[in-house]
C-alpha cells in the first residue's frame, strides 16, 4: 500500500483556519472517532493511528479530501457555524439520511448536487 506523509488539507478563508490533520477535520465536523472512521470507510483504529502518527494511505487521503471538500463547500453555502450541523442532519432530499451518511454510502454526487442547488438559490 502506498503511504504518504500527511498532507495539509487547506480551507479557503471563508471556512476558518486551515485543516491540517484528520483530527482537525473530525473535530470541525463534531464527530466521534468511530463515526468519522465509518464515514471514511476505515476502522477507528486506523483513524487513531493517522491522528497520532500523521501517516496516511493515499486511498484514505482521497476519502478525507472528499469529506473536506464537501465541508468546505457547505461552509460557503450555509456558513461555517452551520456546516457541521447541516452535514450531520437528516435531509428529506436524501431520503431522510444525513449528507455525511450519504457520503458513506457512496452518494457524494447527490450531496454536491444539493449544495450547488442551494448555492444557486434553488430550495431543496
Amino acid at each position: 500500500m502506498s503511504r504518504t506523509n500527511e498532507a495539509t488539507l487547506e480551507l479557503t478563508p471563508g471556512c476558518g483556519a486551515a485543516i491540517s490533520s484528520p483530527k482537525t477535520l473530525r473535530k470541525r465536523l463534531r464527530l466521534s472517532r468511530e463515526r468519522f472512521a465509518g464515514i471514511l470507510g476505515y476502522s477507528p483504529r486506523s483513524l487513531a493511528t493517522w491522528e497520532k502518527e500523521g501517516v496516511i494511505s493515499l486511498n484514505a487521503l482521497r476519502s478525507l479530501e472528499e469529506v473536506r471538500s464537501v465541508y468546505e463547500h457547505s461552509c460557503r453555502v450555509v456558513g461555517t457555524e452551520e456546516a457541521a450541523r447541516w452535514l450531520g442532519a437528516p435531509n428529506r432530499e436524501l431520503g431522510g439520511i444525513s449528507p455525511l451518511e450519504a457520503i458513506r454510502l457512496g452518494r457524494l454526487a447527490e450531496v454536491v448536487r444539493m449544495l450547488v442547488l442551494v448555492e444557486e438559490g434553488i430550495p431543496v
